[in-house]
């Protein structure tokens, strides 16, 4: 569990939904060179994890294997490709 923010030096400064692809993959990037995990998981401070649900729901799982496991949703035509609807929290695999 992370506790400290994680500061994204000259990428925080950009402000606007177009850098939000660029500050997520700063974020995912330096979660996996840093932290040693099967799985990351992003959820929301409105969102409620079940932990022995989610190890069960896991479990079921290869972490080896890249898998992603969220919503997807449509392209829309502000973002015009499809993207992880991050309101219900997702898991991606090592």
């Amino acid at each position: 569990v992370v506790t400290e923010p994680i500061y994204l030096d000259a990428v925080e400064r950009q402000v606007g939904y177009q850098y939000m692809t660029q500050k997520l993959i700063w974020i995912w990037n330096h979660t996996y060179h840093n932290f040693d995990a099967d799985w990351y998981i992003r959820v929301f401070d409105d969102n409620y994890v079940f932990l022995k649900n989610l190890n069960r729901t896991l479990q079921q799982f290869n972490p080896q294997m890249p898998l992603l496991i969220g919503r997807i949703s449509p392209p829309t035509s502000a973002i015009g490709s499809y993207f992880l609807d991050g309101g219900y929290g997702w898991a991606v695999s090592r």
